[in-house]
């Protein structure tokens, strides 16, 4: 399951927060999700009665998101509570999140990954279209750095990208772009292929032998073309 840490102390000097926080575990099967009373009992026991209609609607919304777009972790801190003046209410800000997507959920989570990234959702000004064609109202694809941080190769390139237009697994890293083989290097040796005598069927035709002059073996097609592996 997903554990929901909830802790009354924010900002840069939070300490240890997995010592500190109130914990919830949700269950997998979200038919076991708990109602509004027990994430209130077990994540707001140091808030105000009046505040947790609203920090526990805030929490439901936020996991719903988090579940939906494939969310691995997300941290927001520090999140501000300002309440009304009758304390019944309060109005819900964060000043500073932080998460990590699962890459591999692309394929079915890169539109939304796209619509939350649009000028819209950004609050920014949307490029007026001039050309007429029929545009979406999406933010640009979510980029993923390569691993180490180095730069994908352009087979790299076009293997990540049927990945993430598929559920299945697809992967290469080329380890060695510039190596070359050669002689001297006996496994990077093309394999070698020497014909073996097989024996004729009884109808086939036979050739004429000598006792110092054995039959030549049937003659097979050799590839003159190394095999090539990708890693």
């Amino acid at each position: 399951g997903d554990w929901i840490l909830f802790t009354h102390e924010g900002g840069v000097d939070v300490g240890d927060v997995d010592a500190k926080a109130e914990k919830l575990l949700i269950p997998v099967n979200l038919k076991n999700y708990p109602s509004n009373d027990e994430i209130a009992a077990a994540l707001l026991s140091k808030i105000p009665q009046g505040l947790h209609n609203v920090l526990v609607d805030f929490i439901t919304r936020l996991y719903a998101v988090y579940v939906d777009c494939q969310f691995t972790y997300l941290e927001i801190n520090p999140l501000v509570v300002i309440p009304n003046a009758a304390k019944t209410s309060a109005a819900v800000h964060f000043l500073d999140l932080a998460a990590k997507l699962d890459q591999t959920a692309e394929f079915e989570c890169g539109t939304k990954w796209a619509i939350a990234r649009s000028p819209a959702a950004l609050g920014t000004p949307k490029t007026p279209n001039t050309d007429g064609r029929v545009t979406i109202d999406a933010g640009p694809p979510m980029e993923f750095p390569a691993p180490f941080g180095r730069e994908l190769s352009k087979e790299e390139k076009f293997i990540a990208d049927m990945d993430a237009k598929t559920g299945a697994s697809l992967k290469l890293t080329v380890l060695t772009p510039t190596a070359a083989s050669g002689p001297s290097s006996p496994a990077a040796a093309p394999p070698s292929y020497t014909p073996t005598p097989s024996p004729l069927p009884a109808s086939s035709p036979t050739w004429p032998t000598t006792a110092s002059t054995p039959a030549p073996p049937p003659r097979r097609r050799r590839s003159t073309t190394p095999a090539r592996f990708w890693t």
